[in-house]
């Protein structure tokens, strides 16, 4: 392990203070290490302990003393085998591991200040939208820049103190006297959208670096400057399209009068319906419809829930998802990710209904038929009952019921030729029938004719 001392603290106040234990992992303790005990090259600030022949495993190394008198601890920061320096300085404690044939660097740096001299610095986060405690946690940091000295030092939020009750997260800090420059150096959180940024500055006067996740403040000895940030996240977004093209004899009217879908977000269960005419656009070229949707990260099932059309039969539905294979069906799931795009494409092909193709067909040989019988009944009906009737009438002998019929056969002949003209337009039975009456009147004058020369005989 390597230990350098930064600050206000000479090496005599540094080796009579400062100790570290190392332990192995599963508790069992190597030995406690005052400074004293490191290796140290007068003049510098850097102290050396080597541990060798160690089994492999991991070593959880940690400064158990930081305290030295007449001084405050500003920080204490590690790195792992020359990686970038973190802030431990609420719990100095590092885990390392040992493999065989190599050997592991454990640096640890402690920065000092006068008690006398020393101002706060307060870094307050507070947290809004769709991101959880744990995973700001585990993603925030934030990086403080001495402007006077040049240094760099991160905190991350997770080692803040957070209040669960106000939902603030605080780092509170002991720094010299100077400027220095509060940068969120990350904020930003896997699955969720960073909608703003903004911060307050109290005790000091704020000086903007022309970025909302950052700022210059003056820390005066003894003196006390908070800087409160507060995020606003929302659900990472991604986008789906859906398309539809439409096949077959329907009309664009026909299926958008008719046809819909669903989408479903797999985790909440929420569900939207999308109609064809309302909520799509249509392309006269191409003649397809397009529905964009911004949604949030995750899994949808998309359905076309209504496709049948009155009077048309669907012969089938297909999709595709991104271009890829076409398959049969009228349901897909597909995965909506942050930033990206993905297209679910359908096609319907529709035919004509062939039992109303069938109706009207029959409807109208039926109706042809039903108007050429009619008319060859009705004509043959009138030509009979007329024959038969007049003779009838050119039988009978006796003269009263010869008048008699011979009226009956009147009346009954127009009224079927009436009905006959209605029936077909045809006029030709009308003839037949004025020669029939002719000859019946006749048949009538010889027969009155022979009873008046009878009475005059008599």
């Amino acid at each position: 392990s390597h230990i350098t001392i930064d600050g206000d603290v000479t090496e005599e106040e540094a080796k009579g203070a400062l100790q570290f234990t190392v332990k192995k992992a599963d508790g069992t303790e190597l030995g406690t290490y005052k400074l004293s005990d490191f290796d140290h090259v007068k003049g510098t600030k850097e102290y050396t302990l080597t541990l060798d022949n160690l089994d492999e495993g991991d070593y959880i190394i940690t400064e158990t003393v930081t305290d030295v008198t007449g001084k405050v601890l500003e920080s204490v920061t590690y790195s792992l085998n020359g990686s970038k320096p973190k802030d431990i300085t609420k719990n100095p404690t590092v885990t390392a591991e040992v493999t065989a044939g190599s050997s592991t660097t454990v640096a640890f740096e402690d920065n000092y200040i006068n008690e006398d001299t020393a101002g706060k610095l307060i870094i307050q986060k507070t947290i809004e939208g769709s991101v959880t405690k744990e995973e700001a946690e585990g993603a925030l940091e934030f990086t403080v820049k001495n402007e006077t000295t040049g240094e760099e030092k991160i905190y991350h939020l997770k080692d803040f103190d957070y209040d669960a009750k106000t939902g603030i997260f605080t780092k509170e800090l002991d720094v010299a006297a100077g400027e220095y420059t509060v940068t969120e150096s990350v904020r930003d959180v896997d699955g969720h959208v960073l909608k703003s940024v903004s911060y307050i500055v109290s005790g000091a006067e704020a000086k903007s670096t022309g970025d909302a996740g950052s700022v210059g403040v003056n820390v005066e000895e003894k003196g006390k400057v908070t800087v409160t940030f507060k995020d606003d996240y929302k659900k990472a977004t991604g986008t789906l399209v859906l398309k539809k093209t439409i096949k077959g004899e329907i009309t664009k009217e026909e299926a958008e009068g008719a046809l819909e879908f669903t989408v479903k977000n797999n985790t909440t269960k929420e569900e939207k319906t999308y109609t064809l005419k309302k909520d799509f656009t249509y392309d006269e070229k191409t003649g397809e419809y397009t529905l964009t949707l911004p949604l949030e990260e995750g899994g949808y099932t998309v359905t076309e829930s209504t496709k049948d059309v009155d009077g048309y039969v669907l012969d089938s539905v297909t999709y595709t998802v991104n271009g890829g294979d076409v398959t049969k069906g009228d349901s897909v799931t597909t995965d909506v990710k942050a930033k990206e795009t993905v297209t679910v494409a359908f096609e319907d092909d529709y035919s004509k209904s062939k039992v109303e193709s069938s109706s009207e067909q029959t409807t109208e040989s039926t109706t042809e038929t039903t108007t050429e019988t009619s008319t060859e009944m009705t004509t043959e009906l009138t030509t009979e009952t007329t024959t038969e009737t007049t003779t009838e009438i050119s039988t009978e002998t006796t003269t009263e019921t010869t008048i008699i019929t011979t009226e009956n056969v009147t009346e009954t002949e127009t009224q079927t030729s009436a009905k006959s003209e209605v029936k077909t337009g045809d006029k030709a039975p009308i003839i037949l029938v004025c020669i029939l009456l002719l000859v019946s009147a006749a048949a009538g004058g010889i027969v009155i004719g022979k009873k008046m020369k009878n009475k005059k005989d008599q």
